[in-house]
């Protein structure tokens, strides 16, 4: 039984540095490949590369619902009306819209107050409806994320969990509208995978599962919290 054991960690100690090996190339390859389609992208969307617009834009009719209003129980006094180049609490300007969903809307965002010593940082601000159980799980949503974002930074699984950077209220024309604010990333898993006919390299994924393992980690043994909606449009 002794020579067995010593056999299997012989074999371990073979195979181990291998298969790491393995997936530091896949992972390696799969960044690279990436930030080749970056920089394709950006170059199409120079403006040396932007064609001029033939015709003028169409407005939309107002009695056709796109975005949000096709959600189900959608009422518009319930989100605050956003302006692209609006000013949120006096220091982020909005950019852009992200996402949607019935209870809350997602911009990218210009944080403004940084110092001339720091870089642009853009970021994703989520702002909440304010019927009350939107109100009610926002707070608790901002509660949770404060909780995540203070516990231990020092765990291996913290850079891969999405951490609060600010939070704050707004006041809207028809009520309190909860505002979170969190580092802007790519995309959701599931437009990722689509970039790859809808599945990636055996390698690539198992280094992806190691970041996902990381962070379900530190949620459940540092922070206590359990993460009960795991899908590829929760994973950015």
């Amino acid at each position: 039984m002794a020579t067995t054991t010593a056999s299997l960690a012989r074999v371990r100690k073979v195979k181990l540095p291998s298969v790491l090996k393995h997936i530091y190339l896949a992972v390696r390859n799969l960044i690279q490949s990436l930030r080749s389609r970056t920089v394709n992208l950006c170059r199409r969307l120079s403006p040396k590369a932007t064609p001029t617009l033939q015709t003028e834009p169409s407005t939309l009719p107002a009695d056709v619902a796109i975005e949000e209003e096709t959600m189900k129980g959608y009422n518009p006094k319930h989100l605050l009306p956003v302006r692209y180049g609006q000013s949120i609490n006096e220091r982020y300007t909005v950019i852009s819209k992200l996402g949607y969903g019935g209870r809350s809307t997602v911009w990218l965002a210009h944080d403004t107050l940084r110092g001339q010593w720091q870089s642009n940082r853009y970021v994703a601000l989520k702002i909440c409806g304010n019927a009350y159980a939107s109100t009610e799980d926002a707070e608790h949503e901002t509660n949770v994320c404060r909780h995540v974002t203070a516990t231990n930074p020092k765990h291996e699984g913290y850079p891969y969990v999405r951490t609060l950077l600010d939070s704050f209220a707004v006041i809207g024309p028809d009520g309190k509208h909860m505002c979170l604010v969190f580092e802007a990333m790519r995309q959701p898993t599931s437009e990722f995978l689509d970039e790859f006919g809808g599945t990636v390299p055996v390698a690539a994924l198992k280094g992806m599962l190691i970041f996902w393992l990381r962070a379900l980690d530190y949620l459940h043994t540092e922070c206590h919290v359990i993460h009960t909606d795991i899908k590829e449009d929760n994973v950015i």
